[in-house]
């Protein structure tokens, strides 16, 4: 159901930037090229109310790194970065932390690297994920949940529903759907670069995630993998990553990301 009062969407917050592109000009395809870290995390003392919701913590020194890996993506292709020293030429382009819940299907976010900002410090703290509805039927992922708490269309039989989108996420017919109307086609998956890579690392189990962060994260499409839990696709409850991206000098420019990030140039993943 839509909400218009959560605050301006990501995308809506590009149409105001003059270098977004008019709708009449015809895109060119660029190459995509950034660097990205993925890092596991544990909360040492998460908040549990007296019904039972749990949340993370607020401050950083209740968070630990357990693992770290640097990567190279480049137009679909994702490598490991071992040069660490050279992580300071990079800019950064934005960070996400997320925590699968202790319902796994649950999903909980906050816009930066937990062991280096105060959550109770920022002006929006842990949120739910969400989607904005981009043309053509294509749900973009975001954080808080600005526009819809739901994806655009049914993902039902996406190569990426549902190990990066849990169920509760997908369309339903009866929130959804005003009677008479055709069921819309799913247009595929975009979103915030480090969200979507976080939500890959969390598909599966953590003995696998390097692989699956190599293999599965393609450009256009998502290649599923085995390696899941029968009751939560693999996602386990109070697990949690922080994911950044950063500019590689050598590859895109922000501009280029945030108009691969909003589809322009097609869906990250297609349906």
């Amino acid at each position: 159901m839509a909400s218009s009062n959560r605050g301006q969407s990501y995308r809506k917050a590009l149409k105001q930037e003059p270098s977004a592109p008019q709708q009449s000009q015809k895109l060119a395809i660029p190459q995509i090229r950034f660097i990205f870290r993925l890092s596991e995390v544990k909360c040492i003392k998460p908040s549990v109310n007296s019904l039972g919701d749990w949340r993370p913590a607020t401050t950083t020194n209740r968070f630990t790194i357990t693992s770290s890996q640097l990567y190279l993506w480049q137009d679909g292709i994702t490598s490991r970065i071992y040069e660490q020293d050279q992580l300071a030429l990079y800019g950064r382009y934005h960070t996400f932390t997320v925590f699968v819940d202790r319902l796994p299907q649950s999903l909980l976010a906050v816009h930066c690297d937990v062991t280096k900002v105060d959550v109770n410090q920022l002006e929006r703290g842990w949120s739910r994920i969400g989607f904005d509805h981009l043309p053509n039927n294509i749900s973009f992922v975001e954080s808080p949940a600005f526009d819809y708490e739901r994806l655009a269309a049914p993902a039902d039989g996406a190569s990426w529903f549902p190990q990066l989108v849990p169920h509760q996420f997908n369309w339903k017919p009866q929130y959804d759907h005003v009677e008479g109307d055709a069921v819309p086609v799913s247009g595929g998956l975009a979103g915030r670069l480090s969200l979507l890579l976080a939500l890959a690392l969390l598909s599966g189990i953590p003995e696998r995630s390097e692989w699956i962060v190599e293999n599965c994260f393609r450009r256009g499409w998502w290649i599923p993998h085995p390696f899941i839990t029968d009751v939560d696709e693999g996602r386990t409850a109070e697990r949690g990553v922080i994911a950044t991206v950063y500019l590689d000098p050598q590859g895109s420019s922000e501009d280029t990301l945030r108009r691969f990030e909003l589809a322009e140039f097609g869906a990250i993943f297609a349906s």
